[in-house]
């Protein structure tokens, strides 16, 4: 049944599964537009049309919601993306970034003043997700620095995408991604080993 604090806040009932999803999608776009520090509960609640105090009954606290969102931007992927691909990858970064903007796993990695936790977390979401299984299949492929090489590889591609969600670089930001990918293709290729 709704709360009280919900029914006031939106002038209806809402349950608790979409309550809760309310707040975890305001969230992951505040976050991944403005960042943790950036982002204040009050936004999250305003964002959502609940009460912020409500972020507490569901989720903890802010860096619960923030491990949340990156729980709920994992399952988002597209899990018929292979991330070991060099390629690949870059297509489903440039996808997601031109949808998304960076998100919240991308601004926890390049935020300097992000709490320790938050970084701790999205950086072992892009281990598990994108390092281990890019690491994995170099190592088979008997590549020199396989870990080296699989994190130069996603360097590159964070690099590109954050460049192209600031509009930092004009024809970067605006360029097509067949004409990127293309481009930079001979470059994945040659720092995966794969020549």
């Amino acid at each position: 049944m709704a709360s009280t604090i919900e029914a006031k806040e939106t002038g209806r009932r809402r349950d608790s599964a979409a309550t809760r999803q309310a707040l975890l999608e305001a969230a992951r776009a505040l976050f991944g537009t403005k960042g943790y520090e950036g982002t204040s509960l009050r936004e999250i609640g305003e964002r959502a049309g609940v009460d912020a105090s409500l972020i507490a009954r569901y989720f903890g606290n802010k860096v619960a919601l923030y491990s949340a969102t990156l729980d709920a931007d994992r399952m988002a992927t597209d899990s018929t993306t292979d991330l070991t691909d060099p390629e690949a990858l870059t297509r489903r970064m440039l996808r997601r970034v031109d949808a998304n903007g960076l998100g919240p796993i991308i601004q926890a990695l390049i935020e300097t003043d992000v709490d320790p936790e938050i970084r701790h977390s999205a950086r072992e979401h892009m281990r598990r997700r994108i390092l281990t299984p890019l690491t994995d299949e170099l190592r088979a492929a008997g590549v020199d620095h396989p870990e080296l090489r699989a994190e130069l590889v996603l360097s590159t591609v964070l690099g590109l995408v954050t460049i192209r969600a600031t509009d930092s670089l004009p024809m970067v930001a605006s360029g097509a991604h067949d004409d990127i990918v293309a481009l930079l293709r001979p470059a994945l290729v040659a720092i995966a080993g794969r020549d």
